[in-house]
């Protein structure tokens, strides 16, 4: 069975930092259902419009989040893998773990089929999430520090 079903395609956003950029965008660029993006400077409407956001587990799951977007986290970095657990641990995401990790590829495949699966599951947890993430956090830490 393949990971994405016919009838979907994959826009998929490469980080000026990625080192991989130049080789994905060789690799996909015959592929009609695969779309690469790069030089993104506002990640909101992508992010909005996504059935689902596969990102690492850092700043961006908190904007997911907010939009109500259903995620699947993988670590990218050691920072990150108390923010995937966290997310987790609370039915909002599913972590796919350290890119880094032997079972890697088994873990993402495991969780992009049982989004396609049990979306609603996926969707309901997401308007959890929606709840948690209010946008007015940096209000809060200038209100804290008195400016």
């Amino acid at each position: 069975m393949p990971i994405l079903p016919e009838k979907y395609e994959c826009a998929a956003i490469i980080g000026p930092a990625n080192p991989h950029g130049r080789l994905l965008h060789q690799a996909y660029e015959n592929q009609p259902r695969v779309r690469l993006i790069s030089d993104v400077s506002n990640m909101q409407p992508h992010f909005s419009s996504a059935k689902i956001v596969i990102t690492g587990a850092g700043s961006s799951v908190w904007e997911c989040l907010y939009l109500g977007t259903p995620i699947i986290t993988i670590v990218l970095a050691k920072n990150q893998q108390k923010i995937a657990a966290f997310l987790e641990e609370r039915l909002l995401a599913c972590n796919a773990g350290d890119v880094k990790s032997e079972n890697f590829s088994k873990s993402i495949k495991s969780c992009i089929r049982t989004y396609f699966h049990k979306r609603y599951k996926f969707e309901h947890n997401a308007a959890r999430g929606k709840k948690l993430i209010d946008g007015r956090g940096a209000l809060r830490v200038l209100k804290l520090l008195g400016i």
